[in-house]
């Protein structure tokens, strides 16, 4: 009883090793891939469209020696609102595009977001 209770378990061991291989459980990553995903040019137009409707209310401030982009905007903002030091970071680069968050000069000025 036991040698047939035995073969009975590696005989199922070795079927759902079998099924795995040869059929799996999880889905092809072709049809997922192939499924409803939007055109690149449909990206493009709605990128360019939200680029286009976003005004970020700013002020433009002057860095000083110890300023950071989240020291300047908590200064700036005297309002307790919750905002993400992510989307904090990404409204700064926004407004001054051709500047780091992190690579701030003392004695330059900068256009800092208003929330």
């Amino acid at each position: 009883m036991n040698r047939l209770f035995g073969f009975l378990i590696m005989f199922f061991i070795i079927y759902i090793i079998y099924y795995d291989m040869r059929i799996g459980t999880l889905p092809h990553p072709t049809k997922i891939a192939s499924e409803n995903i939007p055109a690149v040019a449909e990206i493009k137009e709605e990128v360019e469209s939200t680029q286009q409707d976003v005004s970020i209310p700013f002020q433009s401030k002057e860095v000083k020696a110890g300023d950071t982009v989240l020291s300047v905007v908590e200064e700036l903002n005297t309002s307790k609102t919750t905002v993400s030091i992510l989307t904090i970071i990404k409204d700064f680069e926004e407004l001054n595009p051709s500047v780091k968050a992190d690579s701030l000069q003392i004695g330059k000025v900068y256009k800092f977001p208003l929330y």
